[in-house]
């Protein structure tokens, strides 16, 4: 029955989803196994920072230094994660930086 089903916008049901220590590690479980099949490592932080590496902490467009916050992370076109295998991911990704992306939108529409 739904009855005792928990609802995770109330606050009193909310804590105690939080301190389900069962259904936590099964929700990391199931982000694990996500984040592996979309891009094949299980840490995205990690993915970016190896992206914006290559690039030498610089914007792929105006070579801006890329921090952490202004860092956009995407393929250089919108096949090449159906073209190429995961493992090879990595040589089609570019960093941009917030303002070279919002152009880089605009001139896609």
């Amino acid at each position: 029955m739904l009855s005792d089903q928990k609802h995770p916008y109330l606050k009193e049901e909310r804590e105690e989803l939080d301190n389900d220590k069962k259904l936590n590690e099964l929700l990391k479980i199931h982000k694990k196994r996500f984040l592996v099949r979309l891009f094949g490592r299980d840490n995205w932080f990690a993915f970016r920072t190896d992206v914006v590496k290559k690039q030498k902490g610089l914007c792929a467009n105006c070579n801006r230094k890329l921090i952490r916050h202004n860092t956009h992370v995407y393929f250089q076109d919108h096949h090449s994660h159906i073209k190429h295998p995961e493992d090879q991911w990595n040589k089609f990704l570019i960093a941009l930086c917030i303002p070279c992306h919002k152009k880089r939108l605009k001139e896609l529409g």
